[in-house]
């Protein structure tokens, strides 16, 4: 068993609680929308999920994908 190794923030580096605000609801908006998009396709038929191009052991994976997208614009 490996052990994990430990990081600490410098002493020198303060982080502004605007950025940490900001990134705590990018963070929460993702989830959410990860969510949203995985419940709204496992609702989906499996007929429905193919005439998409997706099986149904792959929604997970192409939400994430397509919120990554949406994110990375």
């Amino acid at each position: 068993m490996s052990k994990s190794p430990v990081y600490q923030i410098p002493q020198n580096h303060s982080v502004s609680p605007g950025a940490l605000l900001g990134s705590l609801y990018n963070g929460i908006r993702r989830s959410i929308l990860r969510f949203t998009a995985v419940n709204e396709l496992e609702n989906l038929s499996d007929q429905q999920l193919r005439d998409v191009g997706i099986d149904r052991h792959q929604i997970e994976q192409v939400a994430a994908r397509e919120i990554a997208k949406l994110y990375a614009k």
